[in-house]
């Protein structure tokens, strides 16, 4: 790959992306992130998880940048938000929208965040995961 993760513009879009979702800074608690975690179709039992990763992994990428990190971020992503056919967490997810903003109907800016994020987070796994060595036969 030329250049830099930073560098590529589908980082940066999935850098921005995430910067639109509500503060996940593991070190405190989110009544957000926990009823996202409890909604989730896993089922964490807390927000702690979705949080540690979504705090550290942008840190890592930024701080290192590596494609490994895009890699370990993206692979996050869409764990986490691979649910567009959960309509309440689309619900949940319209908060990444700003008030001047308001869709027709709930979920509707929550769905369209949640397909953009994954439609970016998977074309970063696959150029990382291509670009590492291949184990699987």
């Amino acid at each position: 790959m030329d250049g830099t993760p930073l560098d590529h513009p589908d980082v940066r879009l999935l850098l921005d992306l995430l910067a639109m979702a509500p503060p996940a800074h593991h070190t405190g608690r989110s009544e957000f992130w926990a009823d996202y975690a409890r909604a989730h179709p896993r089922a964490w039992s807390d927000e702690f998880y979705i949080m540690e990763k979504l705090d550290i992994w942008p840190r890592m990428l930024r701080e290192r940048n590596g494609w490994n990190d895009v890699l370990r971020l993206s692979a996050y992503c869409l764990m986490f938000f691979d649910v567009e056919k959960h309509e309440k967490l689309c619900v949940m997810m319209d908060r990444v929208a700003s008030a001047e903003l308001s869709p027709s109907e709930p979920g509707a800016v929550g769905r369209r965040w949640l397909r953009s994020i994954n439609e970016v987070a998977w074309r970063l796994y696959v150029m990382a995961e291509s670009q590492g060595p291949r184990t699987r036969e």
